[in-house]
């Protein structure tokens, strides 16, 4: 493995930023968000340096006069022996803490958003504190939605994700029921947590509804989003004589692929319900997708961060089938268009959702969605988002000891 360290660090001027953003996703709606995350800071008025591969697509890299990209490898995501795929994460993990601790000299508060596995992050934790930066974390969720181990090893996980937020001077989350998840699980304290919501995203000009009663499960397929009790309640609904299909989106968690099976075994008795495009969806393919669809089903439950889907949903002017799970209470709250589902979920909870929805005219939905859709935008403004952010690095920098 061949690491070019003269390359990334030739990437860092000896004028260093005030602040290094570092994320390690570089597509989905994680990387989406740090890319628009460091792009605001920037226009916001601080020197940001921003440590991530290249953004996918290439229109969505961050820019401004006040931001300095460092770029790191990518990893694989193309089929490739296991060697090799190990190979590229390694190179892309010592690539950027390679980046971070030569930025140390000049920066003196860094932004973690997905880091790199704890065996590179917890070190770099303990090496910046100890060198007196200051590290804030953007905790998109506290616990994980499926863990890698049971048993021992399984503590053993939890202790590391105890360890990784009790090391940082700051944690942020997107939504405050991920601050009750690490002040109840973890014992973190709540003066140590700030709740930022998840900043808009954009597709363009929001599309008329098409009104074809085609309804959509988009993102990463997990258990605890309900896809399965979705498909039984839309599989009802047709049953019933409702004129409504359902479009499922989006990549298998690497960790639920038994859970796909069954949802598929299920598609499989009424198969003209349904159409699967199981895949990363690219940000090219997203006007069309969301053009052809009446709302999203997000019927999520052990959920306590904000849902990026959700997100795009509202300010897409697209109603929203879901629960008030985590974040998404905060988007009904501020206006987001659509029918809360109650907990816990079931398929005849989805369905009488789905029912409700129907009941009222596209027409309506449509003004309610548009009206949702500015409501949202304002509220969870990037230059909103950027400006908290900065307020708590302004918030440890003047409580630092001298």
């Amino acid at each position: 493995m061949s690491i070019d360290v003269a390359h990334v660090a030739s990437q860092i001027e000896s004028s260093m930023p005030d602040v290094c953003l570092i994320s390690k996703v570089w597509r989905s709606g994680t990387g989406w968000y740090a890319q628009m995350l460091s792009e605001a800071i920037g226009e916001a008025g601080a020197q940001i340096a921003f440590i991530s591969p290249a953004a996918e697509p290439r229109e969505r890299e961050p820019k401004g006069t006040n931001l300095k990209r460092v770029f790191v490898p990518r990893e694989l995501m193309t089929a490739a022996p296991r060697w090799k795929r190990l190979t590229a994460s390694l190179r892309r993990s010592i690539s950027s803490t390679v980046a971070a601790i030569s930025l140390r000299r000049t920066t003196g508060t860094y932004i973690f958003n997905i880091p790199e596995p704890f065996i590179f992050t917890l070190p770099l934790f303990v090496f910046l504190r100890m060198s007196g930066a200051k590290i804030i974390y953007i905790v998109h969720d506290a616990v994980p939605h499926k863990w890698r181990f049971d048993g021992f090893i399984r503590k053993f996980e939890d202790m590391l994700y105890r360890v990784s937020y009790a090391l940082p001077n700051h944690l942020v989350v997107l939504a405050p029921a991920a601050r009750q998840v690490l002040v109840k699980r973890y014992g973190i304290s709540a003066d140590k947590i700030g709740v930022i919501p998840h900043g808009p995203f954009s597709t363009g000009s929001i599309t008329p509804m098409p009104g074809t009663g085609r309804l959509l499960c988009f993102g990463t397929v997990r258990r605890n989003k309900n896809v399965l009790e979705t498909i039984r309640a839309v599989k009802t609904a047709r049953a019933q004589g409702l004129d409504v299909t359902l479009q499922i989106s989006g990549e298998i968690h690497p960790l639920e692929s038994e859970y796909w099976d069954t949802c598929l075994a299920e598609i499989r008795q009424d198969e003209a319900g349904f159409e699967l495009d199981i895949r990363f969806v690219p940000d090219a393919s997203l006007p069309e997708l969301i053009a052809k669809v009446d709302a999203f089903v997000l019927p999520y439950e052990d959920f306590s961060s904000q849902s990026g889907v959700a997100v795009l949903a509202a300010t897409s002017g697209r109603p929203v089938i879901g629960t008030a799970s985590g974040g998404l209470a905060d988007l009904f709250a501020v206006g987001m268009a659509g029918v809360e589902l109650v907990s816990p979920v079931s398929s005849d909870a989805i369905l009488q959702g789905i029912y409700t929805f129907k009941g009222e005219s596209i027409s309506a939905w449509s003004a309610r969605a548009a009206l949702g859709a500015e409501s949202v935008q304002k509220e969870i403004a990037w230059s909103r988002v950027a400006q908290q952010f900065l307020n708590i690095v302004r918030d440890l920098n003047r409580h630092a000891p001298a």
